[in-house]
């Protein structure tokens, strides 16, 4: 099993007593496993998930964004699934120790399973996040609601929760929780999919 996480930001201006005007975010997660024993079929673990943000700051609290997501998880015969939007973001709460973001968009999403026939319709987020800081373990996690407006049986949910335990410097031990929902797989595969994971996490600030 071979489990992968990457998560850059890029803040505009990148000197803190300046006011922020942008902000680009992007990550990628991704598990792939095989689990072979005699006299029993292989299983064959194939997830990734990966997306790229734009904010645009409004005032202090709010900000414009536009994003662009692509998931592909086996488990839930789903070959790539691709959302395409944007919406409003606000900084609910800013301190030394935490930051939590409340986040909406519109968007539109195109699924290609397996085997059964393709789905497209438009769909909003709600999404919270928020990462707190107890010295310098850290903790970090996200709810997302995603309901359908074109297609009411494709509403899915997700889940994240992580921490990380610093080591040694820059090097820290992860243990990572992410669980996804959608309400419409592929027929005969599974609508929710639980992963959990731990390793090293380097940080590059």
């Amino acid at each position: 099993s071979y489990p992968t996480q990457a998560a850059l930001q890029r803040p505009v201006p990148r000197l803190d007593w300046l006011p922020q005007k942008s902000d680009t975010l992007f990550h990628f997660q991704g598990t792939y496993g095989r689990l072979s024993q005699p006299g029993a079929p292989t299983v064959r673990t194939s997830i990734f998930s990966a997306g790229l943000e734009q904010d645009q700051n409004i005032s202090q609290r709010l900000y414009l964004f536009g994003n662009t997501q692509f998931d592909h998880n086996a488990a839930q015969g789903l070959q790539l699934q691709q959302a395409y939007g944007g919406g409003l973001g606000w900084k609910l709460l800013r301190t030394t120790a935490t930051d939590m973001d409340l986040k909406a968009d519109l968007h539109w999403t195109n699924q290609r399973f397996n085997s059964a026939p393709t789905a497209r319709f438009l769909a909003s987020s709600f999404t919270e996040s928020m990462r707190h800081s107890y010295g310098k373990l850290i903790w970090t996690q996200s709810v997302s609601l995603t309901p359908s407006y074109t297609s009411g049986l494709a509403y899915q949910m997700s889940g994240m929760s992580a921490w990380a335990i610093p080591v040694y410097r820059l090097l820290s031990v992860n243990f990572t929780v992410i669980d996804d929902y959608i309400n419409n797989p592929q027929p005969g595969f599974l609508k929710n999919s639980l992963q959990y994971s731990t390793g090293l996490q380097v940080s590059l600030h």
